[in-house]
């Protein structure tokens, strides 16, 4: 934006909506500033003109507003004070003296801070309610449903001027920009609510690859199956989760060759123009459970994408919420304890394929002190337990800003022994075919998900401690043999026939196809590796 002076006083020249609304300078070429063509999805530039910005204090809040004296009460309480250019508390429009923003469908895009928004938000409407990405140049709540002629002041037609009161202290008159001075009038009351309820088909479609496919792929660690149960609920009363379900899901089948690159976009476009306001806010916390689904969700997507396209955004952002110094707990059972593990295993991912670490640090959980003997509430708390115990083993084995302590070594290798020795029944594999003869992966099946997923962990932390931390034996042939069979080429057999007889969810193997890839490095027999090799291309095709 430029500045100018005029009459004696300074005046700031005001850049095109999309630019203040982003907080980035605007240079202002009409009809379309250079800052917007270079976005992804470009739009036209909205440029209202105001004489001069509005200077008030805050004692004339109440009497320009017409709320609720109660709500005034408890926005003022969480909302000491907020620019105009953030989003409430609550997920709503800008907060400002002088504007009312009445029956918005797109207002409440963001989520409170328990994931869910406020009881007046209405539903969730159909396709045609969502905006789309022609209008991502404009944050959700200033996408209108018709378009309305201006004033010459650039102000929409039928819109409401307040006369502001002069401040006192300043001796001289307070002004507003135009747009702040906005009251928008209601639309007819013969307008039917939003429906709970998705009307578009392309819509349908697209949700139901998430409720069917994507979900169940995410749910491999949960015996609460919160991503097939609870989420897609909650998406119906938090849009933000909603718009986060329907961009996965679309990237997923846009890489199948479900749907074209457009309705991709589409879909991406509506959950970052939701998502981007609301991480400039005070609900950006790991409080917000909505949030945490968002980031895991959109991550999931982002692991479909190359290795040299994958940013890691979604991830790094995840890492954000998730490093706040909360304790996260591997027995407590809830939505936001699950997108913590869920994230912990995306990382994981990321950490196998760069064979380094990144900032996500467990170190302080109090997992580290903990005792493995002890009974756990439910299965999922031993899988999240493994899920730490390989992490903590490749922050060992690769974070290179950390000197290695090879009594935190042995501390590992007694953690890990302990876990299998305390593994409840129900983990035991209930088929162990060993097929030597003819396939050189032995058959290993097991109950349910979170089982595959934890003895996953188990034999690659253990094949990376015997191959960063071998025991200390007699550098003779015949002990060297014996430690490659033992400990490094048996784990490895025992993950791959694991992954490879787990075909029935997808997830699993984007699970463990890194794990694979990894270990399978140190395979030698030449059947091995083809076969390695043939299954990960295979599974590679499966995925695109």
């Amino acid at each position: 934006m430029s500045s100018a002076k005029t009459g004696g006083s300074k005046r700031r020249e005001p850049g095109c909506v999309r630019c203040q609304q982003r907080h980035v300078r605007c240079d202002r070429q009409r009809p379309t500033c250079s800052t917007c063509r270079r976005t992804r999805c470009p739009a036209p530039c909205d440029y209202r003109p105001h004489p001069r910005p509005l200077r008030f204090r805050p004692s004339r809040y109440s009497s320009v507003t017409t709320t609720d004296p109660h709500q005034h009460d408890d926005d003022h309480h969480h909302h000491p004070h907020v620019p105009s250019s953030n989003l409430s508390r609550h997920g709503s429009a800008p907060i400002t003296p002088l504007t009312l923003s009445v029956d918005r469908g797109e207002e409440r895009r963001s989520t409170s801070r328990h994931g869910s928004p406020p009881a007046s938000a209405p539903p969730i409407g159909g396709a045609k309610s969502i905006p789309r990405a022609r209008d991502e140049g404009r944050l959700p709540w200033m996408v209108e449903t018709s378009p309305r002629p201006n004033h010459p002041d650039g102000t929409p037609a039928g819109s409401q001027w307040l006369s502001t009161p002069t401040d006192p202290d300043q001796g001289e008159e307070s002004y507003c920009s135009p747009s702040a001075l906005i009251v928008h009038i209601p639309r007819p009351p013969h307008s039917p609510p939003r429906p709970s309820l998705l009307t578009d088909e392309r819509d349908c479609q697209v949700f139901a690859y998430y409720l069917d496919a994507v979900a169940r792929w995410m749910d491999i660690g949960s015996p609460k199956r919160y991503f097939q149960s609870y989420v897609p609920s909650l998406a119906f009363t938090n849009p933000l989760v909603l718009d986060a379900c329907m961009s996965c899901a679309s990237h997923i089948m846009y890489r199948m060759g479900f749907i074209g690159k457009d309705a991709e976009e589409d879909y991406s476009g509506r959950v970052l123009s939701s998502l981007i306001p609301l991480l400039s806010s005070d609900d950006a916390t790991s409080q917000n459970e909505g949030l945490l689904a968002t980031t895991v969700i959109l991550r999931m997507a982002e692991q479909f994408s190359d290795m040299r396209a994958d940013y890691q955004r979604h991830l790094t952002g995840a890492a954000s919420l998730f490093m706040d110094g909360t304790d996260w707990s591997a027995v407590e059972v809830n939505l936001a304890t699950t997108c913590f593990w869920t994230s912990m295993r995306e990382t994981l991912r990321i950490w196998f394929l760069r064979e380094q670490t990144t900032d996500f640090d467990v170190g302080h959980l109090s997992l580290s002190n903990d005792d493995m003997s002890a009974p756990m509430a439910s299965e999922e708390a031993w899988t999240n337990r493994m899920t730490y115990l390989l992490a903590r083993v490749c922050k060992v084995c690769w974070d290179q800003d950390r000197e290695i302590d090879l009594n935190e070594v042995a501390h590992l290798k007694n953690l890990i022994h302990a876990w299998k020795s305390h593994l409840p029944a129900s983990f035991r594999p209930w088929c162990f075919v060993d097929r030597t003869d003819d396939h050189p992966f032995p058959i290993i099946r097991c109950l349910s998900s979170w089982h595959v997923v934890a003895w996953q962990f188990y034999y690659t932390a253990n094949v990376m401690l015997a191959v960063y931390f071998a025991e200390e034996q007699p550098r003779t042939l015949s002990n060297m043999r014996d430690q490659m069979e033992s400990k490094i080429l048996s784990p490895i057999r025992c993950l791959c026939g694991l992954c490879m007889s787990s075909t029935d969810n997808i997830g699993n193997n984007l699970n463990g196809s890194h794990l694979m890839a990894w270990c399978g490095k140190l395979l030698s027999g030449k059947s091995e590796q083809s076969c390695l090799l043939h299954f990960l291309a295979e599974f590679g095709q499966v995925t695109r």
